[in-house]
C-alpha cells in the first residue's frame, strides 16, 4: 500500500512538472520576438553594466507576449529606456555605488496596466521592475524617478 502511495505521488509530481514546462514554452512568434528583443538590448545592457560596474540580469516573460497587443510598438525600446535610466543614474557619482548595491536585475515583463506609467514600475527586492504596456510613455523619466525614490528611502 505504501509503495502505491509513493508511486501515485511521483506520477502526480511528474504531471505537475510537465504542465509547468509546457506553460513556459514559447510559441514560434514569441521566440522570434524574444530573439529580436535580446539582440536589441544587448548593447544598452552592456553599457549599463559598464556604467554601474556590475552585471545586470534582464528577465522577461515572453510567454505572455501577445503579438496583436504590440503590433507597431517596440518591446525592446521600452526595456531599453529602463536600462538606460539605470545606466544614467550610475553616471551620477553619488548614486553609482548605491545603484550597484541595490539593483541586480532589470525585469521587463508583459502584463502592465494602461494609464499612468509609474503604476507599472517598482523596485522589488534587487530588481528594477517594469510591467510593460504599449500605451505607457515617458519611460525614462518614470524609471529614473522610481529608482531615485527607492535608493533615497
Amino acid at each position: 500500500m505504501h509503495q502505491i502511495s509513493r508511486m501515485t505521488t511521483a506520477l502526480a509530481s511528474l504531471a505537475l512538472l510537465g504542465g509547468v514546462a509546457l506553460a513556459a514554452e514559447l510559441k514560434p512568434f514569441q521566440t522570434e520576438a524574444k530573439e529580436k528583443f535580446d539582440t536589441e538590448i544587448e548593447a544598452p545592457l552592456k553599457a549599463a553594466n559598464a556604467a554601474c560596474g556590475v552585471t545586470f540580469t534582464v528577465k522577461t516573460n515572453f510567454e505572455a507576449y501577445k503579438e496583436a497587443d504590440w503590433s507597431g510598438n517596440s518591446v525592446s525600446s521600452r526595456c531599453q529606456a529602463v536600462i538606460d535610466s539605470v545606466a544614467a543614474l550610475c553616471e551620477r557619482k553619488a548614486y553609482k555605488a548605491a545603484v550597484a548595491k541595490k539593483i541586480k536585475e532589470i525585469h521587463c515583463m508583459f502584463g502592465g496596466k494602461d494609464g499612468e506609467t509609474t503604476q507599472n514600475m517598482s523596485v522589488t527586492g534587487s530588481a528594477m521592475v517594469y510591467k510593460m504596456h504599449p500605451n505607457n510613455s515617458n519611460l525614462s523619466d518614470h524609471a529614473k524617478k522610481t529608482l531615485e525614490d527607492a535608493i533615497n528611502k
